[in-house]
């Protein structure tokens, strides 16, 4: 239906809208506040009508109001909140109208004064003031645990950092297998003590491959507890160079060299070897494998917002994208020793999502022709089937209602938005989960015109007007809700910390460009810039909307690299610090 415009102005909707109302005179001594309208909610009513409720949010005046109306302008529709309810309802209002929503409010002393009008659109989704939640009620304000942290040193500028997911630091590699003779090619990963792994930035010097003259510029080292730096490798190991490394659900770690290296004298070579965390002992993953994928997703360089290259079924079986001998493009699984490809020639893989049962939604494009399309691999057969045709999609995830999420840009398609893949019913819904556009112009399960409205002093939004498709990093928290980093690669604009699933809803973080991120649990460390561009650390809790400051401005550090080591119950960051100009490297007790 297209909306009817009935707000003229402010002027026209003070003196006329509100003429028969309520009283127009103005507020004297001891009268209420302006109320806060927190929430609108529609509900369906008679064809073309809607339900209208209304949430205002709790007075922290001492001039408390006996009741509160609320209004629409130019349409003398009214309800109003009396007692200790701070809910009211118009009933059978015209659907799909723009209008103006105000209200105030009166106590033995008169009436207060008007709030400021609200721009809606009425039924379509629902209007949750930012700094409020669902439900109305204020998020609560961020406390400080920033004398838990500590600089331990002066470091060089990490690159990436993983902590290892195992139970200690300390015993882990006192099992370790002894290295062979000088002479030897063994290779064997010195694990004990270490936290973490940790590179450098590019400029470094300490690889041993060269291209040209030049060091190729990449340094993998292990991070000890006290931010000490120690090589990577036992006493006597050969020490390949490692391009990357990944630490992975099964408390084990993953390495990729740089060039395909025998792991034992006389073996195979191996680009992908698995890494046992308590001996330091690898085993190679593929032998075939002659490199792995940097980076999967829609956005490169370093911000790629992928699925990692090496995935796992709820059986343990590993996945992972490459090239195989000939450098062709290979995706891959690997069950007990036994390699079978998922592609063939001639396809190209941006992205894909292993789910529990080993089946395998893939997004990309066919290489002869250009077209882009999200397919799915079926387990055991290895059957093919086309989700989507003639679509780049901009992320591909899996929710924690265990179905496949995947944008699609509406700058490519008429019809983008986010929309779920039903795994149990095996088709993509019919509506969108958000429509593009935030869903002004389109039906979608999730309506979040409202949503979207104007709201004084917030930022414009990058969800909003990308219809939440602009997607860099999700988290699953518990089994209960998903949230999303929405933001562009590059550029202003800042982020937007988002609840996709069960329902769509801002979260509440007073940080408004998020750089850095690690899922801690089912919590967040987010790191970034607040609303005066200074540099804060915080500790996030989805299930409460509790904010946590770990490093505040004060001792403000732009922070690189940070992870949860959970052994030690400590987070570890690296970064740069604003008071002398130097790379850090500290650490958080939790």
């Amino acid at each position: 239906m297209k909306l009817k415009l009935v707000i003229t102005g402010t002027s026209i909707f003070l003196s006329v809208g509100l003429v028969g109302v309520l009283p127009v005179e103005a507020a004297s001594k001891g009268t209420p506040p302006k109320p806060i309208i927190t929430v609108i909610r529609s509900a369906p009513a008679a064809k073309g009508k809607v339900h209208l409720t209304f949430v205002i949010a709790a007075t922290e005046s001492k001039n408390k109001p006996t009741s509160t109306v609320i209004a629409i302008a130019d349409y003398a529709r009214t309800c109003t909140i009396r007692g200790k309810s701070n809910t009211c309802t118009i009933k059978n209002f015209l659907k799909n109208y723009e209008v103006g929503v105000t209200a105030r409010s009166k106590n033995a002393k008169g009436f207060g004064s008007w709030s400021k009008r609200l721009a809606i659109v009425s039924g379509r989704g629902t209007y949750i003031r930012a700094g409020y939640d669902s439900k109305g009620v204020k998020f609560p304000a961020p406390i400080s645990m920033t004398n838990k942290s500590r600089v331990l040193g002066n470091s060089t500028k990490w690159t990436k950092f993983q902590p290892l997911k195992r139970k200690g630091v300390g015993t882990a590699g006192l099992r370790q297998a002894k290295v062979p003779a000088v002479g030897e090619s063994t290779v064997v990963f010195q694990v004990s003590g270490i936290a973490g792994l940790a590179q450098t930035s590019s400029s470094s010097t300490c690889s041993t491959v060269t291209v040209g003259a030049a060091p190729l510029g990449m340094c993998t080292f292990g991070v000890g507890m006290n931010g000490s730096s120690a090589s990577i490798y036992a006493t006597g190991s050969a020490t390949p160079v490692v391009r990357d490394f990944y630490s992975a659900p099964n408390n084990k770690f993953y390495v990729v060299f740089y060039t395909a290296t025998p792991l034992v004298s006389g073996g195979a070579n191996c680009v992908l070897a698995e890494i046992n965390t308590d001996t330091g002992v690898p085993s190679c993953v593929d032998s075939d494998l002659t490199s792995v994928t940097m980076g999967l997703g829609s956005m490169v360089g370093s911000l790629t917002n992928g699925n990692a290259p090496i995935q796992f079924d709820d059986a343990g079986n590993i996945y992972y994208s490459g090239t195989s001998t000939g450098y062709t493009f290979t995706l891959r699984k690997n069950v007990n020793g036994v390699v079978t490809p998922l592609v063939r020639d001639n396809v190209q893989v941006t992205d894909y999502v292993v789910l529990g049962d080993g089946s395998v939604i893939m997004a990309g494009r066919t290489v002869s022709t250009s077209i882009s399309w999200i397919r799915k691999v079926s387990v055991g057969t290895g059957a093919i089937t086309n989700l989507v045709n003639g679509a780049i999609a901009t992320f591909l995830r899996k929710f924690v209602d265990n179905n496949l999420y995947y944008g699609v840009s509406s700058s490519v398609n008429s019809t983008g938005g986010v929309y779920r893949y039903s795994v149990d019913q095996g088709k993509v819904d019919t509506l969108p989960w958000i429509s593009g556009s935030y869903g002004r112009y389109g039906s979608a399960q999730n309506d979040t015109s409202s949503l979207c409205s104007y709201q004084e002093g917030v930022k414009t939004s990058v969800f909003c007007s990308m219809g939440g498709t602009l997607v860099k990093d999700i988290f699953n928290i518990g089994t209960e809700r998903t949230l999303a980093i929405v933001g562009v690669t590059y550029g202003s604009g800042g982020t937007d910390l988002m609840q996709f699933y069960p329902t769509v809803a801002r979260a509440n973080t007073v940080i408004t460009t998020i750089t850095v991120w690690h899922q801690m649990g089912n919590k967040l460390l987010l790191a970034g810039t607040n609303k005066d561009d200074k540099n804060i650390l915080s500790l996030y809790d989805p299930s409460t909307s509790q904010e946590t400051i770990l490093l505040d401005t004060s001792n403000e550090i732009e922070i690189y690299n940070l992870g949860y080591v959970a052994s030690t119950n400590k987070v570890m960051f690296n970064g740069l610090s604003f008071a002398n100009g130097q790379y850090v490297v500290g650490d958080i007790s939790l």
